[in-house]
């Protein structure tokens, strides 16, 4: 049987996907143009960091959000985070190291079903993270050190550079170990230590309310946070099987940083 390639996060195979040859980031380039009009993912690199920086999906045209993307990337202020959140990312990016951007995407079927294309999104990113052990530095808000972030248009406050006490790149979960990653129900899944299972009706507050809406006859991944701005407090997984209910913790630390190229 043919593995997946999950490590060749450059690959025009990644993760069984068909991904694009690698295009060159430019808002005053043609190459872009040769990008589906479909629904699909992207993914972002830069010729001074090691790995992908961003990895993005939508249900739109593939082509448009790409160019939403780079809208005033190389201008002289830091655009506003829409209507691409990254795009203040990859502005800092180009003020810390120039120009050097490449995109790559891919548009499978599945991308036409918005949860099967956030599906995939996450997928990829998670396999960034173990492949890399490094959290993508365009995705979930992050900047590069030293910058604070734009605000959205309407609140007319624009990122620049800052005091690196300041700087809007913060602490992550480490990547999973992987270990055991077939056994969903059993006590050391993926690596974690997780609790004797315990049926929905036993278990207090601290478990979040849109668990006791699940049904019991629907197996299901689920996770709760109070950390998707302040990481500093405890992140709660747990897994729904037929009402049995088993948790583990996730505490926040810090990895590896983003890897610079080294030209020397």
């Amino acid at each position: 049987m043919e593995l997946m390639n999950e490590a060749g996060v450059y690959d025009p195979d990644w993760a069984d996907l068909e991904w694009s040859p690698w295009l060159q980031l430019d808002a005053d380039g043609d190459e872009l143009s040769t990008l589906s009009t479909d629904a699909g993912l992207y993914r972002v690199r830069h010729d001074a960091y090691e790995g992908l920086i961003y990895i993005g999906e939508t249900g739109r045209s593939l082509r448009g959000r790409i160019r939403s993307l780079i809208r005033n990337v190389f201008e002289t202020e830091m655009p506003y985070s829409d209507p691409h959140t990254a795009s203040p990312s990859l502005w800092a990016i180009v003020d810390q190291h120039g120009p050097g951007f490449e995109i790559s995407g891919a548009t499978p079927p599945a991308a036409t079903d918005k949860q099967q294309r956030k599906a995939i999104e996450d997928a990829l990113i998670a396999l960034h993270r173990r492949e890399t052990r490094t959290n993508l530095i365009g995705n979930f808000g992050r900047m590069p050190p030293g910058y604070s972030k734009s605000k959205q248009r309407s609140a007319g406050i624009r990122g620049n550079r800052t005091d690196a006490n300041q700087r809007s790149f913060q602490d992550g979960i480490d990547p999973l170990t992987w270990e055991n990653p077939d056994g969903l129900t059993d006590a050391d899944w993926m690596g974690l230590s997780w609790s004797t299972p315990t049926r929905l009706s036993e278990l207090d507050s601290t478990v979040p309310a849109e668990v006791a809406s699940i049904d019991s006859g629907i197996p299901m991944l689920c996770h709760h946070s109070n950390t998707l701005v302040n990481q500093s407090r405890l992140a709660i997984a747990c897994v729904v099987t037929n009402a049995i209910v088993t948790r583990t913790s996730l505490y926040p630390t810090r990895l590896r940083k983003p890897s610079l190229r080294n030209f020397s």
